[in-house]
Parts: structure tokens; sequence; C-alpha cells
């Protein structure tokens, strides 16, 4: 059962990132208990380890955010600069 919820999730927010054109990362973990969540993300008596995924997630997400945020920029710049060496506005 877990691995079709894993699937289902991982096929619906690639059609979100599909229709929208906007990066999303998936952050679930498949597990069949508790104890197998606390794993993955390693819980260890409600204090959170440094190998956690929830974090590796949310980490790679600030990341992608930072890339498209520097492309943004250079396509910015990069237009502007054409259209003062060009003359057009």
């Amino acid at each position: 059962h877990y691995t079709q919820v894993a699937n289902e999730a991982c096929a619906g927010l690639t059609r979100v990132m599909l229709d929208t054109g906007v990066p999303i990362a998936l952050g679930v973990i498949p597990a069949h208990n508790v104890s197998q969540v606390e794993q993955r993300s390693l819980v260890i008596d409600g204090e959170s380890s440094e190998d956690n995924k929830g974090w590796e997630v949310a980490c790679a997400v600030m990341q992608m955010l930072s890339v498209q945020s520097q492309i943004s920029e250079k396509e910015s710049s990069s237009v502007f600069n054409k259209k003062e060496k060009y003359g057009r506005s």
C-alpha cells in the first residue's frame, strides 16, 4: 500500500510540475510503520539528526530557488544589455 501511495504522490507532483513549469521537490517517505519513518528521518527521542531526509529535501528546494534566481538575473541582464546595445526599449 505504501508503494502505491508514494507512486501516486510522485505522479501527482510530476503532473503539477509539468502543468505549471514550477520545480517541485518530492519529500514523501514511504514506510510500513513509525519506526521506519524515524529511521529514514532519523528522529531519535524527538530530536532530528544530521541525516534527516526531510531536511535534505528542504535544502534541495533552497538550492533550486537559488539557481532559478541566478538564471533569472542572468536572463534579465542579458535582455537589458541587448536592448541597450541595439537602442531598443
